[in-house]
């Protein structure tokens, strides 16, 4: 890591990682600490994210109006929302069809609820995983043609269907609203809304799909204005819709910069203030106290709402969305909840498979990747299998399960910086490896035929070998912001760090070294996490959690090193129970004096 030191010299953790902190020009921070009566910690974390003393006043309260670009730089834009607005005004029957995920989710319910707020007749479909897999499928639209839909809209999926969308034999107008990494040659539709186009030049790459439905709709509501037609109308708010937007941003992992980051922190503003129905309907199904931060959307919302797209009926999360009455999100909810605690069973139980799949092949694992497959995991769960194999081998995760009514092999893989996955997929596919596929630089999804998994794993491990080292190099140490004791991790201190919030992909959460602490409480709790309470050379404490850590590297050698002295390093967060709030280090990894 550039201009970075080794912290005490520790070149390498029991996870077998170096640790590092950069350092700073003290009289800079100062100043900087000076001005913005900020603390000093809180101008180091800016500083190590490459936060500039001139944009720390966004940082600090990012908005809407400093952020929001003219939808218009977006290819495709202007002729997408005049046959929207063609749509609106002439009555016509609109149907969207979405991803079954929560970007997906939150695409199809914020579109429709704004049209059907403008009170046009607007129909929905979520694919099933298995009997329809991911996109438009020719059955799918004629489902709509027959139902008297002339437009149709493909949010969070799309981009890729070009065959699809060649098969059908209608004159129905079809616009995409995407953010998917296309291939060279785009659909033939009306229009494709894509800031990933290889010809957009807009910037805004980093979008999400639902990200991309709100310009458009930002666009829509302006044409919509200027033709007076709010004057027989009430105009849609939208800011009512950012906190679904937020929530997509978080779970889609797309980088925490710009617009996006207006989006989250706007979001939670707002659904603090007015949540909306289904996501109260969670609230009361999983005991959260407090106000909702990013945190709840990538851990408590985003795999209940997506659960239903993976293990149940696809549609469950759209319908808990756009849920108006109380007791029909409560029940979605309960439902959700279930398939959630359904879900986690059988990802412990395949992981557990994927992991004895790739460490019984014949070789050391020195792979680039890991490469694993079965005719038996559920093909909703094996993209959480590969992150979990990512978190635990440091490498990208490529993970497949067979379908039998596409006979052929389904997956999902992760990535780690370094190696964009979505390019290396759009390579295999264009090298005839793949019967399709699609995806970002950290997540893709693609089809396999059997006799073809061999050459694919080649193809990946070939791919990846020439820029192994400097992938390894970027991958191998961890970026640490401060040195911090028990006694000064206060509440005051965490909620100060949370302000800097949104915290996920291009800006990361803030990590602390706590140097020879020792253990002095430590249980098994919980589905393999570990309990601690650390202590400091002044005897103060601090709570501590290991996360899924049981019968893991970093879990034996805490085990191991109860009542001693050991470097801890870890995110902080705060822990409220019953109106008491405590400050809780959530452990990474470990080394000893």
């Amino acid at each position: 890591m550039e201009n970075s030191k080794n912290i005490l010299d520790i070149k390498e953790s029991v996870l077998k990682k170096s640790w590092v902190i950069k350092p700073h020009d003290e009289n800079q921070i100062i100043s900087i600490k000076d001005k913005y009566k900020i603390p000093d910690l809180i101008v180091r974390i800016l500083m190590n994210r490459g936060v500039h003393s001139d944009n720390i006043e966004y940082f600090l309260n990012p908005t809407l109006k400093h952020s929001m670009p003219d939808p218009y730089v977006l290819i495709d834009m202007n002729k997408a929302c005049k046959r929207i607005k063609q749509a609106i005004v002439n009555n016509e029957k609109i149907g969207i069809i979405g991803d079954y995920d929560v970007d997906g989710a939150v695409s199809t319910s914020v579109l429709y609820k704004y049209l059907n707020s403008l009170n046009n007749v607007v129909l929905t479909h979520i694919p099933d995983r298995i009997k329809e897999g991911y996109g438009p499928s020719v059955d799918s639209i004629n489902m709509f043609i027959e139902k008297g839909v002339t437009l149709l809209i493909s949010v969070d999926c799309g981009t890729s269907s070009n065959d699809i969308f060649e098969s059908v034999e209608s004159n129905i107008d079809i616009i995409v609203l995407d953010h998917h990494q296309p291939s060279e040659s785009l659909p033939d539709v009306y229009a494709v809304v894509n800031p990933n186009r290889l010809d957009d030049s807009s910037g805004l790459g980093f979008l999400c799909a639902s990200g991309v439905v709100f310009l458009t709709l930002v666009a829509l509501n302006r044409i919509l204005r200027e033709d007076k037609y709010f004057n027989k109308i009430k105009e849609p708010d939208l800011l009512n819709c950012l906190q679904l937007i937020a929530m997509a941003t978080i779970t889609d992992v797309v980088p925490l910069v710009g617009l996006n980051r207006a989006f989250v922190y706007q979001g939670l503003k707002l659904i603090n203030k007015n949540m909306n129905e289904g996501l109260k309907a969670i609230v009361d199904n999983s005991s959260i106290y407090g106000d909702i931060s990013a945190y709840h959307f990538g851990y408590i919302f985003g795999p209940r709402i997506n659960a239903g797209g993976r293990i149940g009926k696809s549609d469950l999360g759209l319908n808990l969305l756009n849920a108006d009455n109380p007791d029909d999100a409560c029940s979605i909810a309960f439902k959700l909840n279930e398939l959630n605690l359904e879900r986690q069973k059988l990802e412990r139980e395949y992981l557990n498979e994927a992991i004895v799949c790739y460490e019984s092949k014949d070789s050391d694992n020195d792979t680039g990747i890991v490469f694993v497959f079965s005719k038996n995991w559920h093909p909703g769960v094996i993209g959480i299998i590969a992150s979990r194999l990512v978190e635990k081998y440091n490498k990208p995760a490529l993970v497949m399960t067979y379908s039998t009514a596409s006979k052929a092999y389904t997956g999902s893989g992760r990535s780690i910086k370094g190696f964009d996955l979505g390019k290396a997929v759009k390579e295999a596919y264009e090298n005839n490896l793949l019967v399709k596929g699609g995806g970002h630089e950290m997540a893709a999804g693609f089809t396999v035929e059997e006799d073809k998994l061999s050459k694919l794993e080649n193809f990946f491990n070939e791919l990846i070998y020439n820029d192994i080292n400097e992938i390894k190099e970027k991958n191998k140490s961890t970026a640490i912001d401060s040195i911090l004791v028990a006694s000064g991790a206060s509440v005051s201190l965490v909620e100060w760090i949370n302000k800097l919030e949104p915290y996920g992909n291009s800006f990361r959460s803030p990590k602390f070294i706590f140097l020879s602490h020792k253990i002095s409480f430590i249980k098994i709790v919980g589905d393999g996490h570990l309990k601690l309470t650390i202590s400091s050379f002044d005897e103060k404490t601090i709570e501590a959690m290991a996360f899924r850590a049981v019968a893991t590297p970093l879990g034996d050698a805490l085990l191991s090193s109860e009542y001693k002295k050991i470097h801890l390093i870890g995110k902080l967060n705060i822990n409220e129970w019953n109106g008491r709030k405590a400050v809780q280090l959530i452990i990474e990894d470990i080394a000893y004096p």
